[in-house]
């Protein structure tokens, strides 16, 4: 594989991207903790975690991209928990706030609900999927790329699912 540092166009790429992205972060947080007299409730974590995940998110890979960190296993998996980290707190933050706009309580219980389920089963099912198809050399490409496919297919349809069931 060829190193990102012989690509200097996208190498600086990169770069400024990771660098808007720990602006947006380190930015967030100032933000958070500033103006939240109250450091508690589901909106506030919530969002501090996400914006811990685009910072973390966007360092891991920097550092697995640019040969800084050199064990391939651990990057990854530590690429996979910072992703963990940004993705899952944001749909959180958008629940959290979702009572200001329904005001029917089954409704948001069931929304709480496929939160939990999907926020445990595709969120941790995809770190392990994600390293096993990264870091096993022994898999086949065909079927590194056949599992993934299937794998984001299943997230898809079920989400979809579940969406278009309450209409």
């Amino acid at each position: 594989m060829e190193s990102i540092k012989d690509d200097l166009p996208t190498a600086m790429t990169m770069a400024a991207f990771a660098g808007v992205s720990f602006y947006i972060g380190a930015e967030l947080n100032v933000s958070l903790f500033l103006f939240f007299k109250r450091r508690r409730g589901l909106y506030f974590w919530s969002c501090a975690l996400a914006s811990w995940g685009i910072i973390t998110q966007s360092l891991f890979i920097i550092l697995a991209d640019f040969e800084i960190w050199k064990d391939l296993k651990g990057s990854i998996t530590f690429i996979y928990l910072s992703w963990l980290l940004m993705v899952v707190p944001q749909s959180w933050v958008l629940y959290s706030r979702l009572y200001l706009l329904m005001q029917h309580d089954n409704t948001l219980r069931w929304v709480k609900a496929g939160l939990i389920f999907t926020s445990i089963v595709f969120g941790i099912t995809t770190i392990p999927l994600g390293i096993l198809t990264v870091c096993v050399p022994s898999l086949h490409p065909h079927v590194q790329t056949n599992s993934h496919t299937t794998y984001n297919t299943i997230q898809t349809l079920l989400a979809n699912a579940c969406i278009h069931s309450k209409r």
